[in-house]
């Protein structure tokens, strides 16, 4: 029984506090309505003397609708989650950056200060707030409203004063609260100029300089001149398709994903030369997803440049576009002069230099059947040998400037594979003499040369086949 009365005790004494502490917060809410602004005053004086920090009057933060930035004079409206410029109407096309504003838009529903300076100041001016130097409008969906202002810096230049419309009361607001203040188009844009996307959804690549065109493309099926160990083909600037090196092409795709619009420069130019953009180069891609279609001028900075769209006439900055502008076709391009799997031909040539190695391939696989110039040979000879064949590389591009005038010479070296599929189809280049370390490459009937192949790797050639103890014709 003693016991149980404790208890009984406990919790009488429980709810005589709670009903106390109840009835103290009715009684203030009363003082408050009898007493209005008076007590509110005494309030507000009370914390400035206290300095105690909090929220300036605002709106709901979970529900923010409505934005009017009155210095950039736009409005931004939230529609099913996603922020839009809804004036002026010349503007609603703009891709905005979501983070950005959403950011900007919980930080001014709800602005943190420091401290609370002064209720209704009598002047102003000394805040700046006279002639405030930024004014946004926010409200909610719930229907609540504010205006805030913002005025002069602090002394210390580490605060701003700021006041809402309505709330005498001028506080003291950290700067970085502050900066939300002054959003523009500049601030609110989408910077970014492609979505994300993988190598394999490209479906077209294009980049135009001063000094040549790269084309891309994905391979065809039916494109049987280009070596079947790449996903992709550069049909320009050679004279024949030739395939892309992948690892290398990663390496540009990785630098377009990261390319970011630097700075908006001028939203409607008179003349595109002090940009350099009159003669631009261009660089075009299409995915997927989408398409990016850039005109670039002149460097502003290292690795800056001056870039439009074809669509759009304003001119903004770009940062990382050196590497792409500055990229050789060469760099891109596989370096194999042919390589073919061994099932995938009927045979192949090599004519040139005293020597003829004709060369037919009857059946496939472990049990192909290797004739040359008419003897059958040992099967993984043969075939370490055709590895040295098809290991020819390009070394480098032929110069450009030099007018190479080729001779029909003793010394030219023609190779030529038949391939099975489709049936007879051949492919074949010449390797004519250009000075003593080098043989210039032409392919496709071309004139001119396109390639250097080093003398060492047909003389190589050469060395293997005579090892193997067969006779050339």
């Amino acid at each position: 029984m003693k016991i149980k009365h404790k208890i009984l005790v406990i919790f009488a004494v429980l709810a005589l506090i709670i009903g106390a502490y109840q009835g103290h917060r009715i009684f203030l809410r009363i003082r408050l309505l009898q007493e209005g602004e008076q007590l509110l005053r005494q309030i507000m004086e009370a914390e400035i003397e206290a300095g105690i920090p909090g929220y300036m009057p605002g709106v709901d933060s979970h529900n923010i609708q409505r934005l009017v930035l009155h210095n950039s004079g736009l409005t931004l409206e939230r529609i099913q989650g996603i922020w839009h410029i809804t004036a002026p109407e010349t503007l609603t096309h703009h891709r905005l950056d979501q983070n950005v504003i959403q950011m900007a838009a919980l930080t001014l529903a709800t602005i943190w200060y420091d401290r609370g300076l002064e209720v209704e100041p009598a002047d102003l001016s000394v805040f700046g707030l006279d002639e405030p130097s930024a004014m946004i409008e926010i409200s909610d969906y719930r229907g609540n409203h504010a205006v805030i202002i913002a005025g002069d810096l602090s002394p210390s230049l580490t605060s701003i004063y700021m006041q809402t419309l309505g709330d005498p009361m001028v506080y003291l607001v950290p700067l970085q609260s502050g900066n939300s203040m002054h959003l523009d188009l500049n601030a609110i844009r989408d910077k970014t100029l492609f979505s994300s996307f993988e190598m394999l959804d490209i479906q077209y690549f294009m980049l135009e300089t001063a000094n040549h065109t790269i084309e891309i493309i994905p391979k065809p099926d039916d494109m049987y001149g280009v070596t079947v160990f790449t996903i992709h083909a550069m049909l320009q600037p050679y004279a024949i398709p030739r395939g892309v090196d992948s690892e290398r092409f990663m390496e540009v795709t990785d630098t377009l994903l990261n390319l970011m619009i630097d700075d908006y420069i001028d939203y409607s130019p008179l003349s595109y030369a002090p940009y350099g953009l009159e003669n631009p180069a261009r660089l075009y891609l299409e995915t997927h997803r989408g398409r990016l279609n850039l005109l670039i001028g002149d460097e502003v900075e290292r690795n800056v440049y001056y870039v439009k769209t074809p669509d759009h006439p304003e001119v903004f900055t770009v940062y990382g576009l050196r590497d792409l502008l500055t990229i050789r076709p060469f760099e891109l391009a596989d370096h194999f002069a042919i390589i073919l799997n061994i099932d995938g031909i009927e045979g192949f040539r090599v004519e040139g230099a005293g020597r003829v190695i004709d060369v037919n391939i009857f059946g496939a696989g472990n049990d192909a059947i290797f004739m040359v110039n008419g003897t059958q040979a040992e099967d993984q000879s043969f075939r370490d040998f055709y590895r040295t064949v098809i290991g020819l590389m390009m070394d480098a591009e032929f110069p450009p400037q030099i007018n190479f005038q080729p001779s029909d010479s003793e010394e030219n070296i023609f190779i030529e594979y038949t391939l099975m599929e489709p049936a007879g189809f051949k492919m074949s280049f010449e390797l004519l003499p250009y000075n003593r370390d080098f043989y210039a490459m032409r392919e496709g009937g071309r004139i001119q040369p396109d390639f250097l192949v080093a003398r060492r790797q047909v003389q190589t050639l050469f060395d293997f086949f005579d090892s193997l103890g067969f006779y050339s014709f």
